[in-house]
């Protein structure tokens, strides 16, 4: 008789084990479940925005080749100029008007390049709060 009450305390506890198990197990199963949703949605996050990176890298790369022609077309420019500047002026005024010369087209591309820079590090920052 002891020993029926003992195997029944003991099949009870085993049953309360088992449910105890299947519980956890359950339990675990959703949060792994959780994290991979988790981690699949942040995955997927990362290629978006390595991607949106990735074009805003290259419109800055062909921006910048733009910017180099440009300078270059504004150099040569630069140069005609003050070949023509040399013949025109008085050899007393040529380095003076050249020099001045070169400030002012400096000064304007260098104008023109910052309101450029600006508004694309504008439009990126509004890419990038969007």
């Amino acid at each position: 008789r002891e020993l029926q009450v003992q195997t029944r305390v003991y099949f009870e506890e085993v049953r309360r084990l088992q449910l105890l198990l299947k519980l956890e197990a359950e339990s675990h199963d959703k949060e792994l479940s959780a994290a991979r949703r988790k981690h699949d949605a942040d995955a997927h996050a990362m290629r978006s925005e390595h991607e949106a990176l990735r074009s805003q890298n290259a419109a800055l790369d062909d921006q910048l080749g733009r910017w180099m022609d440009e300078n270059d077309e504004l150099r040569t420019l630069v140069k005609e100029l003050e070949a023509k500047l040399a013949g025109k002026a008085p050899a007393h005024e040529r380095d003076g008007l050249a020099q001045r010369t070169k400030q002012q087209v400096r000064e304007r591309v260098e104008a023109q390049l910052k309101a450029a820079h600006r508004q694309e590090m504008d439009r990126l920052r509004e890419e990038m709060v969007a």
